[in-house]
């Protein structure tokens, strides 16, 4: 759905208007685009001049939950995911760096190496854990009285 549909806006950022507060479009899947633009909102804030919007255009490539038939590919086409896949900012930026010669082919596989070894202790982890108490669903929920 776009966002022109929903709202009848072109661009969410253009609500920012709405709040007297400037608003900025930019490409989500640029890291440095987005680092860059979201520093200057936060310069803006820190100086007293209030609140920016930022709408960082961006795709989710899987359904709205895990357990979705074929990622939400029934309401979107293959082709279009795909074609989003190759946007990947973690591609993009890890091929910046390269080119730049910020990184190196072996440093970026020993940090993704050290990431799966993290990921699969959480997950170790979070296996060998009991269940919470039922009692503690609305911990941490509501606001506490005193």
């Amino acid at each position: 759905m776009t966002s022109k549909r929903a709202t009848g806006l072109e661009r969410l950022s253009q609500r920012a208007a709405s709040y007297n507060m400037p608003g900025d479009t930019i490409d989500g899947n640029n890291v440095i685009a987005v680092y860059e633009t979201a520093g200057r909102a936060v310069e803006r804030a820190r100086a007293g001049e209030g609140p920016t919007l930022l709408e960082c255009i961006t795709y989710r490539w899987r359904g709205h939950h895990a357990g979705e038939s074929e990622d939400g590919l029934f309401y979107r086409a293959k082709e279009e995911v795909e074609t989003w896949k190759k946007k990947d900012p973690i591609e993009q930026f890890q091929t910046l760096l390269l080119k730049d010669e910020v990184i190196s082919e072996d440093q970026i596989n020993k940090m993704e190496e050290e990431i799966q070894q993290e990921m699969d202790e959480a997950i170790e982890y979070a296996n060998k854990s009991p269940y919470p108490e039922i009692e503690s669903i609305y911990k941490n929920v509501f606001v506490e009285k005193e």
